[in-house]
């Protein structure tokens, strides 16, 4: 036992309040119980899944991601289009209307992620309150007759 108290704070601040701990004395046999590495998989992702914050998590990491690629591909278009190199310093030949066009949708993909983190959004408030809100709502009492 005194090993235990030196090891931590807490073994240390409970022996110093006078606590002695003892074991305990059950009459249930411990009965080890195996899962399967398929189980633990399973019940990994349906704990990652059904906790609301991972899609928002994802959405908002694809956000970002999103718009360093739009950020990066729109430096692109307008340094081969104003200077003939890219952004690696490599010549580039430029191409009327592909600064536009890269731009253009850049852009759009941009906007269609917003809109998928708004929507993901939305589900994690919805997904929060399902899982605050009882199982069943009493709408009425009656007596039967």
């Amino acid at each position: 036992m005194n090993n235990w108290s030196t090891r931590s704070f807490l073994g240390g601040a409970v022996f110093g309040a006078g606590y002695v701990p003892a074991p305990v004395d059950i009459s249930e046999t411990h009965v080890h119980r195996t899962r399967t590495d398929r189980q633990d998989h399973d019940a990994a992702w349906a704990a990652l899944t059904r906790s609301g914050g991972l899609p928002l998590l994802i959405g908002q990491f694809a956000v970002i991601a999103m718009a360093v690629a739009s950020g990066v591909s729109i430096v692109n278009a307008f340094l081969v289009r104003l200077l003939g190199v890219n952004v690696f310093g490599q010549p580039e030949i430029y191409v009327p209307g592909w600064a536009f066009v890269t731009v253009l949708v850049s852009f759009g993909f941009f906007v269609t992620n917003i809109a998928i983190c708004a929507e993901l959004r939305v589900m994690y408030v919805l997904l929060d309150q399902s899982d605050t809100r009882p199982v069943y709502t009493v709408q009425r009492f009656g007596r039967i007759s």
